[in-house]
C-alpha cells in the first residue's frame, strides 16, 4: 500500500538502520516499480556505505526504464566490479532505441576502453558484446 512504502521510505533515511536492512527495503519497492525510491537507488550508489552493495542497487534499477540509465550504464560498465559490470550489461541491454551525440560518445569510449590490455577478460568480452550492440 501507499502508507507503507511512505513508511519504508522514510526508514531508508533512519542513519542506524544497518545496510542490509536499507537493501531489502529497496530491492523490496523497486520490485513494485516505486518511483520515489528510483532517485534514492541513484544516490545509495554515489554513498560510501553502500560501496560493497552497488551491484545489488543497480540489480534494483533494472526495475526501472533503462533509457535514462544508459550513461550511468556505460561507466559502471567500464569502471565497475564484476557484478555492477553486469547489472550494467543487463541495463543497456533493454534499451530498444537510442540515438544521436549520446549514442556515438558511447560508442567511442566504450571501443576506446575494449581495447585496453589491463580489462580483465570478462570486461573486455562484456564491452564487446555491448560494441555489438550499436551495430
Amino acid at each position: 500500500s501507499q502508507m507503507s512504502n511512505k513508511f519504508l521510505i522514510q526508514a531508508l533515511q533512519e542513519h542506524n538502520l544497518p545496510v542490509w536492512d536499507k537493501l531489502h527495503i529497496v530491492l523490496d519497492l523497486a520490485e513494485k516499480k516505486d518511483n520515489e525510491i528510483y532517485p534514492i537507488i541513484l544516490d545509495f550508489i554515489e554513498q560510501p556505505e553502500f560501496k560493497r552493495c552497488k551491484g545489488t542497487l543497480i540489480y534494483a534499477l533494472e526495475n526501472y526504464p533503462p533509457e535514462p540509465l544508459f550513461e550511468k550504464a556505460i561507466d559502471w560498465l567500464i569502471h565497475g566490479e564484476f557484478e555492477v559490470a553486469h547489472g550494467a550489461f543487463n541495463i543497456i541491454n533493454k534499451i530498444s532505441k537510442l540515438s544521436g551525440d549520446q549514442v556515438d560518445n558511447a560508442y567511442e569510449i566504450i571501443k576506446t576502453f575494449s581495447t585496453n590490455h589491463q580489462n580483465e577478460r570478462w570486461r573486455t568480452e562484456l564491452l564487446n558484446d555491448v560494441l555489438d550492440m550499436f551495430e
